[in-house]
């Protein structure tokens, strides 16, 4: 009894499986487009994977991107500086809309764990019964530190080798972290739940495209 009990929660397992193979698989060839089986399914299993990674590696992938997401603040640090009185205002502040994506980009590319992306991405495991809560939390709390320390390493290393380098004042980066802090709470609140709907989608579209170009025009859309 308890061999054919076990057999059929084989065979019963085995469709399952052999679905979520099928999820994966991709035909660049024969559809234009991914159907969205196959992105949740790319999504969730690369997410398992963050899960699932050791510690120290969770917490080196979160260093990492905390240190590349600095390149974009200080990218707009050295354009205002050397084209300020050069340029119109406007120009400057579309350059630096612009410029601004230059640390996602590294990211995206680079494959590190940033805590905004990994708020909606990480969560699907858990909810297909596939990964537990405690997990979900413990990948948070690393990278989450992680990328904030990440972001204060470089913010130190930008604020002294920027002057050093004669390519940054260092008012710039106090004007650029002034208009970013200096706002009613509410509006910091509800901008930073826009920004993590927005990381949410960035990275359901990164998954979707299907080459680097594709990948790079969605970071540069949804930053």
């Amino acid at each position: 009894m308890g061999l054919d009990s076990s057999r059929t929660q084989r065979e019963t397992a085995k469709p399952s499986e052999d679905g979520h193979r099928s999820l994966r698989r991709d035909f660049p060839l024969e559809e234009a487009q991914k159907n969205y089986h196959t992105i949740l399914e790319q999504q969730t299993a690369r997410a398992e994977e963050e899960l699932r990674r050791p510690a120290l590696a969770l917490f080196l992938s979160g260093l990492t991107a905390g240190l590349d997401v600095g390149f974009g603040p200080f990218a707009m640090a050295v354009n205002t500086t050397l084209f300020k009185g050069t340029l119109p205002d406007p120009v400057i502040t579309l350059l630096n809309a612009n410029l601004y994506s230059i640390g996602f980009v590294f990211v995206v590319l680079g494959y590190s764990a940033l805590f905004t992306e990994q708020t909606a991405s990480a969560v699907q495991p858990v909810l297909s019964r596939r990964a537990s809560v405690g997990s979900l939390f413990r990948l948070w709390a690393i990278v989450l530190t992680a990328n904030i320390l990440g972001a204060a390493l470089f913010s130190s290393f930008a604020a002294i080798l920027g002057p050093a380098l004669n390519v940054v004042e260092p008012r710039v980066l106090g004007e650029i972290a002034h208009r970013m802090v200096a706002k009613p709470w509410w509006v910091m609140l509800l901008s930073g739940v826009t920004a993590g709907w927005l990381m949410g989608l960035l990275a359901w579209l990164i998954t979707a495209a299907r080459d680097t170009t594709s990948q790079l025009i969605c970071v540069w859309c949804c930053r």
